[in-house]
């Protein structure tokens, strides 16, 4: 983002289901960086099928010279 910006949400439902995403960005030493975090667990749709899951990444760009 070329201006500095967050998001977050939240869901929740059946069988301990529960979702947490995050987004923020803004510009950083002349470039621009975004952050993606993602949480999500369940109880599954079976006994003994637990889910639960963290996905995190980050970008990040920058301009390498003039003739890129």
């Amino acid at each position: 983002p070329s201006e500095p910006e967050a998001r977050i949400s939240v869901a929740g439902g059946n069988r301990g289901y529960l979702e947490v995403d995050a987004l923020g960005g803004a510009p950083v030493a002349g470039g621009r960086v975004l952050l993606h975090v993602n949480r999500r667990q369940s109880n599954g749709s079976r006994d003994n099928q637990d889910l639960e899951l963290l996905d995190i990444f980050l970008k990040g760009e920058w301009d390498i010279g003039d003739r890129q």
